[in-house]
């Protein structure tokens, strides 16, 4: 099967734990079934035009579920991801740091509710 930079990197994940890691120079990112490593380092170095170190891949396989005693998974649910490490001086931007800057102190007194 022949597939093009587009069909090996599908999306990028966007979530709680790619953020975290997305400080430390890592982007992960859905990929085809069948891409190999050689194939998506070369797709994601076509498409973001960073340096990748290392891919780590990993499979997610379906859900489980029981139809009449049968047991299957459930269909579309199969995931293959990789978690690109970027070379140092290169980064990609999925995500704005915002949270990195720590919010600053107001001034005002706290104000209590109660008696005193």
């Amino acid at each position: 099967m022949d597939l093009t930079k587009y069909d090996i990197i599908k999306r990028p994940i966007i979530s709680d734990k790619a953020y975290k890691l997305s400080k430390h120079n890592k982007v992960l990112v859905q990929v085809h079934q069948d891409a190999n490593r050689p194939e998506i380092k070369k797709a994601a170095e076509q498409l973001f035009g960073v340096k990748i170190t290392k891919i780590n891949i990993i499979k997610r396989p379906g859900k489980r579920k029981r139809v009449a005693g049968r047991k299957s998974f459930t269909q579309g649910q199969e995931q293959k991801r990789a978690l690109l490490t970027l070379a140092s001086g290169h980064s990609l931007e999925f995500f704005g740091h915002t949270a990195d800057v720590a919010p600053q102190a107001s001034g005002k007194k706290h104000v209590s509710r109660g008696k005193e």
